[in-house]
């Protein structure tokens, strides 16, 4: 019996998809993973695949594949994008130059319990779950306080609620990457969107400066940019979590840095902080009104006796 065709090579470099037929000038152009493709727990190293900027197959992959690939897709710096890939693969502990996709879910490596969008590894199981769930997204789009967009701080109450199914917490490395990973997201997504800024009281004009801060900005090369976002649309991480897929029409419109991400995360912690400290206060409450009925109760049927 001889063996099946070998699927089209996903290579679109002729502006054509081999396997949807699509075509256009575009050689990043969406194209769902096949069968016998690799994928990580992961939709930025996913959707890179899914829009060619990695192998579309998620194989024969090494760490200035994917430096490359952020830089030129995301936008990140190249000092955020080193420190992140370099930083993952020597977790991840490759022994080998090149990997796949598939290898970056080997759990409780660079992959991690509580995430926001996939199910837990199993006891004993050595990869985790690939599969993105969307019953955990509709439950993180409802931290969202306003129903438009994710902030910083939804994210870290986010993450309070997902680790709060882990008694002893999770890992410290592990929780670091879990924010992190969202802190780069939410620089990456938070383009002035004018139509929704304008909807929500949002001010995207350009910052307005002195002539001082404008003359060495001039001298440094640094152009004015709107202001961001407060926060990322829930609809641009309902297409990039949910489909993998970056979103239509989308594009980084300034770089991403390792400075920004730490200040994000940084607002995380301090949300999560606050957080804890809220749920504390109430179960400390709780306890103290189940004290009192206790007491309550006790004192009836002490005066009860006596009479």
């Amino acid at each position: 019996m001889s063996p099946p065709p070998a699927p089209p090579v996903h290579s679109h470099s002729d502006g054509t998809c081999p396997i949807t037929g699509a075509s256009g000038s575009n050689p990043h152009a969406y194209c769902p993973p096949q069968p016998g493709d690799s994928r990580a727990p992961c939709p930025a190293l996913n959707s890179l695949a899914n829009h060619g900027y990695l192998p579309r197959d998620g194989k024969q992959i090494n760490a200035e594949i994917i430096i490359a690939a952020m830089r030129t897709a995301f936008n990140l710096s190249h000092t955020l994008a080193f420190f992140l890939t370099r930083g993952a693969t020597f977790i991840l502990g490759q022994k080998g130059k090149y990997f796949c996709l598939a290898d970056l879910a080997r759990h409780n490596r660079v992959e991690h319990d509580a995430s926001i969008y996939h199910e837990d590894a199993g006891p004993r199981e050595i990869y985790a779950p690939i599969t993105i769930s969307h019953e955990m997204l509709k439950e993180f789009f409802k931290d969202s306080k306003n129903g438009v967009w994710i902030t910083p701080e939804d994210v870290g109450r986010t993450r309070v609620r997902r680790e709060a199914t882990y008694p002893n917490g999770i890992k410290f490395i592990q929780a670091e990457v879990a924010r992190g990973e969202m802190a780069i997201a939410m620089n990456m997504f938070n383009n002035p969107n004018p139509e929704l800024a304008a909807a929500n009281g949002v001010d995207v004009a350009p910052v307005k400066r002195d002539f001082v801060s404008r003359f060495f900005r001039g001298l440094l090369g640094k152009k004015e940019e709107p202001t961001p976002l407060p926060g990322v649309p829930i609809e641009s991480f309902r297409t990039w979590m949910g489909e993998e897929r970056l979103p239509d029409g989308w594009k980084p419109y300034h770089t991403t840095t390792l400075w920004q991400t730490i200040k994000t995360v940084n607002r995380m912690k301090a949300e999560m902080k606050k957080a804890k400290a809220e749920e504390k206060a109430k179960q400390a409450a709780a306890c103290s009104c189940e004290r009192e009925k206790d007491f309550e109760t006790e004192t009836g049927t002490e005066k009860s006796l006596e009479k």
